[in-house]
């Protein structure tokens, strides 16, 4: 508008000009008015659809791949139904339909969430940091979240017969890596997702995994004329076990094809961005995620690592385009902190979480870094925030922090001057400290991680890689540089803890 005006301006002038010189000429061949053209209309820009998959990070909408979704006209199912964000709980892995416009405004049609398994725990494993649930096998890690009833939050706050939700991503074992674990109520209804596989249609049975599904009584929902089959993706659900041990489903409803959910896979043309394990290989260029293929090519961009580190069980990041076939083309691949499965390298240290739990020493908002334990973490838009104290804030985030928080940060290394903290949680202050992390010096009493001094007394108790109690003179005569160790005591100092407990740890190496 300011441009048509200084251009009709510019005509009057001209023409007054024109008029004054043939006044005083007299008789002059009149000039014509200078034609004006329109500027054209501005041109706009088609909002971008988007198709994400991940586990949530924050509220204040839903945070997802460090990316803030307006929710607020958005439609919610969860497990099949209609629902509402305050069904969501962090760590839980959705599939947001969005669109993002010129200005990086993204806004979420549909957020959809499906448990993996809801049934009972039929084994712990405390050493190797597993469980069993429905004949699934359930990987618990540094970036699982636990429900606030779970208590301690660890594998360890759970028994044999409990009932669970878990929702996680499936890594190329088929084993499911939870990201967050809810505990429900023992008459809950059981159900799981997975591939089929042994299929029986005279015994009408098939397998998920270890997991028998005896379909004789179900019903049968979104499948094609040819029914169940083998490789097909399906959820199961039912309320009791028959005396085999098997599933008694009361519905089979077809969630995908290729072994993947059909929830998770963007349309031509529509951008993805998709958190997963590498679940097929064959090469860089070719492999999948949760089982949805991606392709690079000389185009993709790398984020701490570059196209070698691509292998099974790696934790990746992708973001691209979704072409007609369902693949994903990858414009940038980040790679976090899922490690190669079949690596037995505890000293392989790179992406192997470390965890501090402690009170919050400083917080530099201008580089986004905290200081805990003398240790300083940076954080960014894919940190994910949990409020476990009584204040229980719903939207926390790095704005809520406070100096003299008491928080458990874990983290690990991605080959920065700092470590990076993937999940921050808040907790009611405790008297004890605690440090998960390489050891970096041995001494005959003492030892040294994170450059914190861990000195020990004739009260310190010290447990081997198997749980086993030890004594001070077998712990220190084994432990090696690089090995990851827990330590457990009073902080004393900035750098210094008087440990209670010392044990050693297997690495948090997804297999």
């Amino acid at each position: 508008m300011k441009i048509k005006t200084a251009k009709i301006s510019t005509t009057l002038a001209l023409l007054g000009t024109t008029f004054l010189v043939s006044a005083c000429g007299g008789g002059g061949t009149e000039t014509p008015p200078v034609a004006v053209t329109p500027p054209p209309p501005p041109v706009s820009q088609a909002d971008t659809p988007v198709k994400a998959v991940g586990p949530i990070s924050g509220f204040g909408s839903v945070i997802v791949n460090g990316v803030r979704y307006d929710t607020d006209n958005a439609t919610f199912i969860i497990n099949g139904v209609t629902g509402t964000q305050d069904d969501l709980d962090v760590g839980a892995v959705v599939a947001i339909k969005a669109e993002v416009d010129a200005n990086g405004n993204a806004v979420a049609s549909e957020v959809s969430y499906d448990n993996n398994v809801q049934g009972p725990i039929s084994s712990i494993d405390t050493i190797n940091s597993r469980m069993v649930v429905l004949g699934q096998t359930i990987i618990i890690d540094g970036n699982t979240s636990f429900d606030k009833n779970i208590t301690p939050a660890t594998l360890a706050g759970l028994a044999v017969g409990d009932v669970v939700e878990v929702s996680g991503t499936v890594d190329a074992n088929s084993n499911i890596v939870a990201s967050r674990i809810d505990l429900e109520n023992v008459n809950s209804e059981y159900e799981v997702e997975g591939v089929v596989s042994a299929l029986d249609n005279t015994a009408q049975t098939f397998q998920i995994n270890q997991l028998v599904v005896d379909f004789s009584q179900a019903r049968l929902e979104d499948f094609d004329a040819n029914g169940l089959a083998n490789g097909l993706y399906v959820e199961a659900e039912g309320t009791t076990m028959n005396n085999a041990g098997a599933l008694v489903a009361t519905k089979v409803e077809f969630e995908g094809s290729d072994g993947r959910d059909d929830d998770y896979v963007g349309s031509n043309n529509e951008e993805g961005e998709l958190e997963g394990f590498v679940t097929e290989f064959t090469s860089s260029a070719d492999f999948k995620v949760s089982n949805i293929p991606v392709i690079t090519d000389s185009r993709t961009r790398y984020e701490y690592g570059n196209a070698g580190d691509i292998a099974l069980n790696v934790r990746l990041e992708v973001e691209g385009t979704y072409n007609a076939n369902g693949v994903l083309v990858a414009d940038e691949v980040e790679f976090k902190n899922g490690n190669n499965s079949d690596s037995d390298d505890s000293n392989n240290n790179n992406g192997a979480d470390i965890k501090v739990e402690s009170t919050l020493d400083a917080i530099d908002s201008a580089n986004n870094v905290i200081t805990i334990f003398g240790t300083e973490f940076e954080v960014d838009t894919s940190t994910r925030y949990e409020d476990d104290s009584r204040a229980n804030v719903r939207n926390f985030n790095f704005s809520s922090l406070s100096v003299g928080d008491y928080l458990e940060v874990t983290g690990y290394d991605r080959g920065g001057s700092r470590l990076y903290a993937s999940k921050i949680e808040r907790d009611d202050p405790d008297n004890e400290s605690e440090i998960e992390a390489f050891v970096e010096t041995v001494g005959t009493d003492s030892l040294i991680m994170l450059g914190v001094t861990v000195s020990t007394n004739a009260t310190t108790r010290y447990e081997d890689i198997n749980e086993n109690n030890i004594s001070q003179a077998a712990f220190f005569s084994q432990l090696r540089v690089g090995d990851l160790v827990e330590a457990e005591g009073i902080k004393t100092g900035t750098t210094s803890l008087d440990a209670t407990e010392l044990s050693i740890e297997r690495p948090d190496y997804d297999d």
